[in-house]
């Protein structure tokens, strides 16, 4: 709204010649009816608007927002996923974890040997 209030105003700048705020009507700047406006605040209002244009197209829509997460979350689990089987390669080529599977298979099988021998 802000942008179609400046570009009428622009266009009527033009009409008269001279650098004036937003006329009513055409018929107002023929009888010079119009309030001039110093050139510094036209500008400094001009690079405001165009700033506040430029601000709001820089920002990403939903469907870019839900892209962008989507791609995070992707890499998130993939980095998950590489660090959780390094983990569990590196636990099972652990000395500590070798042993103790040894020794349960181990008492298993006498346990397996000892009930077997009981029934026979």
């Amino acid at each position: 709204m802000l942008i179609r209030q400046l570009s009428t105003a622009i266009k009527g700048q033009a009409i008269c010649g001279t650098l004036q705020s937003q006329p009513n009507s055409l018929e107002d700047c023929k009888k010079g009816k119009i309030t001039k406006m110093k050139l510094y605040l036209a500008a400094a209002v001009l690079m405001l608007v165009l700033a506040v244009h430029t601000e709001a197209q820089d920002e990403p829509t939903l469907e870019q927002q839900f892209a962008k997460f989507q791609t995070q979350v992707k890499e998130l689990t993939d980095d998950l996923t590489q660090k959780t089987k390094t983990t569990f390669e590196e636990f099972e080529k652990n000395e500590l974890v070798i042993k103790t599977r040894n020794w349960l298979t181990e008492q298993f099988e006498a346990m397996k040997q000892k009930i077997s021998e009981s029934f026979v």
